[in-house]
């Protein structure tokens, strides 16, 4: 969690620069906007982030008795 949130947290900062500078890629043909490529590492860090939050508190609950959804099945086997 700390690493997810480190990670969109100054990949913020990378993405709004490459942003300001209108970074372009080298190549003839190539991207022609590179930090809309780069905007999405922050963006996936942060879900994960958030995706772990909302694993952490239906574990809490569970440990609580308050709430079984999602733990009541058979493991999935592949």
């Amino acid at each position: 969690m700390p690493f997810t949130l480190l990670v969109a947290y100054y990949g913020a900062f990378f993405s709004h620069e490459a942003f300001l500078l209108g970074e372009t890629s080298g190549d003839p043909g190539g991207l022609p906007y590179r930090w809309t490529i780069k905007a999405v590492i922050p963006f996936a860090f942060f879900s994960m982030a958030i995706a772990g939050i909302g694993m952490l508190l239906r574990s809490i609950n569970a440990i609580r008795g308050v709430s079984e959804d999602g733990f009541n099945h058979p493991p999935i086997q592949h």
